[in-house]
């Protein structure tokens, strides 16, 4: 818990235009990308990426919601000049611009600007929204998603990161955070619900209690002050140039990375000093609204990010060098310490952000089952990070569905195998287990950041499954009933199973998770190539036809060893995992 600050009136005030100034340049800069990648339009795939969230990551390192919606507001605001010149001036911000592009027409804009003079974000919302139009949904935050530590057994936690991997092979890759938590709940509910449906009437009473509203009275909002700032130059780019367009959304993206850790560290000492209530506004969602123009989650992440980066100085100079950007730096701070950050910082600048989180999530996985904090283990090595892709490649084989059914005795065909769940009795002898965990010490934690209800519910099917006295833990139960109603699908397969099972049902280009496997000949059949698995790796459809059959990817060399060529004029070279080449 960080401990409340003690500002003056002089010092807030201080902070409070600084901050201003910084959202006025980003809100320059920001148009400037928004610009940049409404021309750029389906060009990325020019460059060899096959979706714009895969692009925006690596060459802008942004979320691709954040970088989706700049780029409408830009594209919005091109045929509405007098709310271009409103934003860019200063008269308003990005929120209440992102609000009136969806409504003002090139006849009307004048007259709504007129109409909204002197109301809130708020008001404005409340007041579109009644007229039944478009509105953008108010921002909630932080406070529809919480993270919890769920105490387990070791084999408890190698079980349900299994079955995480397995449940975001089925969804087709990862969806939203805690989303495969919220389907173990849902299989959990349905298994134990359907055997003893006496139990559903148990299950409401851990209803939580309703969530009252609390009334919010907005006060008046403080009148927007003018702020000093340059004069907005757009970047000049061909907007028929793929490659130009790209360098400048490169540029920008890393202005705006440094620029935004600088207002994370100053937001930071604002919050911890209430400053928005010092300064007259009703509550943070109207400071951030009114005076800043971000959303609340985008400011709760330049927040976190500032606040991790503060003991992480090689990082923090990183990122406002350019080296890294602020989706990299946001994946090395949940992992890095004093004395790995060099060593992390070293590893995103050779590294596609594919590949850096694919290695920040393997150290993740190492710590939880050493019990260590991830943040005393430097970047995986070739073998650690082999043991934590071999496990995947069990889970999504089958292979590790089958060890656990010899282990537990099984004699039949796995794939017939089904765990009978019989509510408040044990499992049977001959079911899949991959947990039992009851004489195990609960000395491991797996953090799961999931929206609220989804906790809720999780803690409401545990109370249920305590109450009818099995002998088996929750996590094993939960992890049971997924297996048990999709376990089937990891024994199904073509005459390329192989091929998919070693390389994990996903496209292995290096700037790409799509989980759309086709096969690709390395050599190609008409030049030689035979059918041998060296020479044959998983694709997705577009990187497999629209890129490398298209000319926009270029793959050379074996399965264990592929050098890429990213881009029909490329952009990245990458040779196995290491970045070589980087425009």
């Amino acid at each position: 818990m960080l401990e409340p600050l003690t500002l003056d009136e002089d010092e807030l005030r201080a902070i409070d235009e600084e901050l201003a100034r910084l959202a006025r340049c980003n809100v320059r800069d920001r148009l400037a990308l928004g610009v940049a990648l409404h021309r750029l339009g389906k060009g990325f795939q020019e460059l060899g990426f096959r979706s714009f969230a895969m692009y925006v990551r690596e060459r802008v390192s942004q979320g691709a919601r954040w970088c989706g919606d700049t780029r409408a507001l830009a594209r919005r605001l091109e045929e509405r000049p007098v709310l271009r010149a409103a934003l860019l001036s200063g008269h308003i911000g990005w929120s209440m611009a992102e609000l009136l592009a969806r409504h003002a027409g090139p006849d009307d804009e004048a007259e709504l600007l007129a109409a909204v003079e002197g109301a809130t974000v708020r008001e404005v919302r409340e007041a579109l929204r009644t007229t039944g139009g478009e509105v953008v949904a108010e921002d909630e935050g932080g406070d529809a998603y919480c993270t919890v530590d769920l105490p387990v057994t070791a084999s408890e936690l190698l079980a349900l990161e299994a079955t995480r991997a397995a449940i975001e092979h089925v969804n087709g890759g990862f969806v939203e955070p805690g989303h495969w938590l919220e389907c173990l709940v849902f299989e959990g509910a349905s298994t134990l619900f359907a055997k003893r449906p006496d139990l559903a009437s148990h299950y409401e009473r851990f209803a939580p209690p309703v969530r009252r509203e609390r009334a919010l009275v907005e006060e008046p909002v403080p009148a927007r002050r003018a702020v000093a700032d340059d004069a907005f130059v757009e970047e000049p780019a061909d907007a028929d140039d793929p490659v130009a367009l790209d360098a400048v959304v490169r540029d920008v993206g890393a202005r705006l990375a440094s620029r935004d850790l600088w207002l994370g560290a100053l937001l930071s000492r604002f919050m911890l000093a209430r400053g928005w209530v010092a300064l007259g506004y009703a509550s943070e969602q109207s400071y951030f609204d009114e005076r800043l123009g971000l959303a609340r989650s985008t400011a709760r992440g330049r927040i976190t990010l500032a606040r991790r980066v503060e003991h992480l100085g090689r990082l923090g100079d990183a990122v406002r060098d350019g080296e890294v950007g602020y989706e990299q730096a946001s994946l090395i701070a949940r992992v890095a310490g004093p004395d790995t950050v060099d060593a992390w910082v070293a590893r995103a600048t050779a590294r596609t952000y594919v590949h850096l989180a694919e290695e920040v999530r393997a150290v993740e996985l190492l710590a939880r089952v050493e019990g260590a904090p991830a943040r005393h283990l430097a970047p995986p090595d070739d073998d650690e990070l082999e043991a934590v892709i071999a496990f995947e490649r069990a889970v999504l084989s089958g292979e590790l569905l089958a060890s656990a059914a010899r282990d537990a005795g099984a004699d039949s065909d796995v794939r017939n195998d089904a765990v009978q769940m019989s509510g408040g009795a044990a499992e049977d002898a001959g079911a899949v287990q991959m947990s039992v965990g009851l004489r195990e010490p609960r000395n491991r934690f797996i953090a799961v950041r999931a929206r609220d209800e989804v906790i809720l519910d999780y803690r409401r099917l545990e109370a249920v499954h305590r109450a009818t006295g099995s002998p088996s833990s929750f996590a094993t139960f939960l992890v049971a009933a997924f297996w048990s109603a999709w376990g089937e699908r990891f024994f199904e397969g073509n005459r390329w199973k192989a091929i998919h099972d070693r390389d994990r049902h996903r496209c292995v280009s290096p700037v790409c998770e799509s989980r759309n496997a086709t096969n690709h000949h390395v050599r190609y059949r008409a030049h030689g190539g035979g059918d041998e698995e060296e020479n044959q790796i998983t694709l997705c459809e577009f990187c497999h036809l629209e890129g490398e059959h298209g000319g926009r990817l270029r793959v050379r060399g074996t399965a264990s060893h592929l050098e890429w060529w990213i881009g029909r004029t490329p952009v990245l070279k990458v040779e196995g995992r290491e970045v070589t080449q980087r425009r």
